[in-house]
């Protein structure tokens, strides 16, 4: 149980803060399709949730908020927080396309340069080194901005 909390409260803390929702803000918990023992779960561990992951309050079903909001998977259920007031969600849509487009064309510079033959045999192995481990962490940024950019719905 504490493992599961553990995840939901990170997953939660991360999505906020990649979307950058204010960090005093208290947002509504929705658990969509959440069987009995994750609610049972939810109602368990409210105050934790409530102080760790400034959630207002908790529901199970789904929101009928139109504002757009975030969606985070722990298991096997989807928990949405409405951002309705919170964050303007389009700007944050156009943030994260360009961030991806801009992260996109550095790591393909990064794969070209690997792909050159002549590059890897000419160049000091450090700079090789050096030159991967940005591509890579380009990659994992990348696969994070992404899933920011999913995690919005609205």
């Amino acid at each position: 149980e504490i493992d599961w909390l553990i995840d939901l409260v990170t997953d939660i803390r991360a999505a906020r803060a990649e979307l950058r929702v204010p960090a005093g803000a208290k947002l509504a918990l929705w658990a969509k399709d959440a069987d009995a023992a994750t609610t049972a779960l939810l109602e368990r561990y409210r105050p934790a949730l409530e102080r760790l992951a400034r959630v207002a309050s908790l529901h199970a079903g789904t929101p009928t908020a139109d504002g757009g909001s975030l969606q985070v998977v722990v298991s096997t259920v989807t928990y949405v927080l409405p951002l309705e007031g919170q964050v303007d969600l389009a700007a944050e849509r156009t943030r994260l396309t360009k961030e991806i487009a801009k992260l996109e064309k550095d790591v393909r510079q990064f794969e070209a340069k690997l792909a050159n033959p002549q590059f890897v045999a000419k160049a000091p192995a450090e700079v090789v080194a050096e030159q991967t481990e940005r591509r890579d962490e380009g990659r994992a940024t990348l696969a994070r901005l992404q899933a920011a950019l999913d995690r919005i719905a609205g």
